[in-house]
């Protein structure tokens, strides 16, 4: 008889809720849950297709060393992990923690052991060579957050579910399910918009599956010409500045005070100077938002889109002012902030980065963003010898030869390394490079908790996804291979105060995993029982007891006082790096 598993898809942002069919140790097939009360019977191609990956003959199941004549030959666990540990081992000994760089891909966000012990890891290294996939898709909405709200992972998310009004400038969540919007089945909600009387109104060089989405239900789509984003928002900014739009009062109350000097910053963008910039004529810029400002609800959300063009951080900086000075920030309808049974940026504030600019690429004196070096720094770091010259790289679970600017260069720099071991499921563009490729282990094969994209959620949610299969001999899960190499290096992956804090909150001595940090984490968070104190609320064992999740309820207002970390929680509007760049885009309108 086949067996039936329910999980949360950890493919992408939407954790989906799955049904996996099983019989002996092969997949069946792969459903969506119906009784999920976050997707509601939603999944898409990639939940379905976690069945071939799964059993994928390509995916490595034991340790690699790349041989003298560029071929491969397995070995065991331990010879590998002693092999890395060496070598890693002799180029931090010679050349200091911070010539070993390291390279986090974007799958080490969906799982739950790399999620908690990655940041973990790269402590007990030392290092400050630290890059991931953020620095191509994502800084720019996480410097925006930093410089507002203190915090880089501060991150409001429309409440598309409430909202009667959607401006969406350089986003395909209908494609994508969502992106720092968890929201699965987008279809769906943005359907749901209209129903209810609302407007949606996509800005985008290109008709996307969202625009044609919208198009259908009495919404807009207006072709903006890629890189005008925000022009086009400054000058509704600065329309609704003219009309008396602005909740001045509020913005006193909410904010640092540093407001007053916005509508001079924005007074040379007129909707007629930005037009021939963005393509979109003057008229319609004041119509789209003055009828933002006219909603009951409003909300304004950019992504991928805008976080690729030569004025991004403005950009987003100016989206999310279309929120706070209409007075749609961190209330119903609006920009929100979830409200999850575990809030790391809080709990696990130490192990983030509280700064910007602090440290910088020494080859060209660019910043770090969230503790980490843009990706398009990484072969001038490996390449250019002096203090600081990379001689060794650790890939987990990334392909940055693909992914990354140039990849071509990389691919070279790559072979100049002293040593390089990627932790990772695939022989890849990447991973060809490696000395040692150490495998991991895929979705079914781990327990998992989303941590990350329950904080970026459109609903409160939280499920627990047991694992269905266990690894293969030679495979470790990602934070057992981090805890074996800081063994073999005379390192310690989970300091003592940590170690000490999760033993005396559980009342033992046991070996520190992912489910023990958990339970404590939950235990302490906004909905935990406390350790008694609130005997009805959640801890581990609760969350278990119910297989396909339990809904916590829309998002609450209050997230200001939760998640803004600033003095009284005031937002820090109008940040000096964000000011002092201003001139530079309105040199260019006229360019």
């Amino acid at each position: 008889m086949p067996d039936i598993h329910h999980r949360a898809c950890s493919m992408c942002e939407a954790i989906c809720g799955l049904e996996v069919e099983t019989e002996g140790q092969t997949i069946k097939a792969i459903r969506s849950d119906p009784q999920n009360p976050f997707s509601r019977g939603y999944m898409c191609v990639k939940g379905a297709a976690m069945r071939d990956i799964h059993h994928d003959p390509d995916r490595l199941r034991k340790p690699l060393r790349r041989t003298r004549g560029g071929g491969w030959s397995e070995i065991s666990y331990e010879e590998a992990i002693r092999e890395t540990a060496d070598r890693l081992g002799a180029v931090r000994e010679k050349f200091g923690p911070s010539a070993i760089g390291v390279y986090l891909g974007n799958p080490n966000v969906h799982a739950l052991g790399m999620s908690l012990f990655g940041a973990l890891f790269l402590k007990a290294l030392g290092t400050r060579s630290i890059y991931s996939a953020n620095s191509q898709d994502t800084n720019a909405r996480l410097l925006t957050s930093f410089l507002l709200y203190g915090a880089y992972g501060a991150l409001p998310v429309p409440d598309v579910d409430r909202t009667d009004y959607f401006l969406m400038l350089g986003a395909n969540p209908a494609a994508s399910n969502g992106s720092i919007m968890t929201a699965p089945d987008l279809h769906r909600r943005l359907r749901e918009v209209s129903e209810r009387g609302g407007k949606v109104v996509v800005i985008d060089p290109r008709r996307t599956e969202t625009a044609m989405e919208v198009l259908k239900r009495g919404g807009e789509h207006h072709f903006v010409r890629p890189g005008g984003d925000g022009w086009l928002v400054a000058a509704m900014l600065r329309t609704l500045w003219k009309d008396g739009a602005w909740k001045t009062e509020l913005l006193d109350e909410i904010t640092d005070g540093g407001w007053h000097v916005i509508p001079e910053l924005l007074e040379p963008f007129t909707p007629e100077a930005v037009a021939p910039k963005v393509g979109i004529d003057a008229d319609t810029i004041r119509r789209i938002a003055r009828e933002y400002a006219a909603a009951p609800s409003a909300v304004a959300y950019g992504r991928v889109g805008i976080s690729l063009v030569p004025f991004a951080t403005l950009t987003h900086w100016f989206v999310e002012l279309m929120n706070i000075v209409t007075g749609n920030f961190d209330r119903e309808g609006g920009l929100m902030f979830p409200e999850y049974p575990i809030d790391p940026g809080t709990q696990l504030g130490g192990l983030s980065s509280p700064n910007y600019g602090k440290w910088r690429s020494r080859i060209n004196g660019l910043p770090k963003v969230s503790g980490e070096l843009p990706c398009s720094t990484l072969a001038d770091e490996i390449e250019t010898p002096g203090e600081g010259q990379h001689h060794a790289l650790i890939t987990i679970a990334g392909n940055p030869i693909l992914s990354a600017p140039n990849g071509k260069r990389l691919s070279e720099a790559f072979e100049k390394l002293d040593f390089m071991v990627s932790i990772d499921i695939y022989r890849n563009e990447t991973t060809r490079h490696a000395d040692i490729i150490l495998p991991g282990v895929f979705a079914f094969e781990r327990n998992h908790m989303d941590i990350i994209f329950g904080n970026l959620s459109v609903r409160n949610y939280v499920q627990w996804s047991p694992k269905v299969f266990e690894p293969g001999p030679e495979q470790r899960e990602e934070w057992v291979i981090f805890d074996d190499l800081c063994r073999a290096m005379g390192l310690e992956l989970v300091p003592h105060g940590l170690r000490d804090l999760i033993n005396g909150s559980s009342a033992g001595d046991e070996p520190i995993t992912p489910e023990r940090m958990v339970d404590v984490l939950v235990r302490t968070g906004t909905y935990g029982e406390q350790f008694g104190a609130n005997p009805d609320g959640l801890t581990l064992d609760k969350i278990k007891q119910s297989p396909h999740g339990i809904d916590l309820g829309p998002m609450r207002p209050g997230g200001r006082a939760r998640k803004v970390r600033l003095p009284d929680n005031r937002i820090r509007v109008a940040h000096e790096v964000l000011v002092g760049d201003v001139a530079r885009m309105r040199e260019a309108l006229h360019e």
